[in-house]
């Protein structure tokens, strides 16, 4: 079986679907305030959607509440886990500091090149390339919530 590289972005954006729970829009939401690293959990309070703006009619990225109360809440997260957001935290803080006025400077975990919110469209192309490079039947990212259970 071949071995695929991920970026660290990626990576960690995956092993934190796997090991949360949490739904793709929660995912990409997520800010480093969200992160307790001495306590392991992850604060879920909103979620990023991807709409049309009612006054320019262009989409848009917006981050919302989530959609129901029980979606407010705090999830556990294993210490490997931990470890690997604090190792791309660093990351993110290095990148941040080269790119300067660049940088969206949004304090999401994952985000794109410049610091901005990372497209749903770019995460599935991701999935779907890992998937087929080592052979995995195609299956939706949304599966992934169903391993934490």
């Amino acid at each position: 079986m071949p071995m695929i590289t991920l970026q660290v972005t990626d990576e960690v954006l995956f092993l934190t679907a796997l090991n949360t729970g949490l739904r793709i829009g929660e995912l990409l939401a997520l800010t480093w305030d969200d992160v307790d690293f001495e306590k392991k959990e992850l604060i879920v309070n909103k979620q990023l959607i991807y709409m049309t703006d009612r006054t320019t009619k262009k989409y848009e990225y917006k981050v919302t509440p989530p959609k129901t109360k029980a979606g407010n809440r705090i999830v556990p997260i294993p210490g490997f886990l931990t470890a690997r957001l604090e190792e791309l935290k660093l990351e993110e803080m290095e990148k941040k500091e080269r790119l300067k006025n660049k940088h969206a400077n949004l304090n999401l975990i994952f985000s794109a090149k410049l610091g901005g919110f990372l497209a749903f469209s770019s995460v599935r192309t991701s999935l779907v390339s890992i998937l087929k490079k080592n052979n995995i039947e195609h299956f939706k990212i949304h599966s992934l919530r169903h391993t934490y259970a």
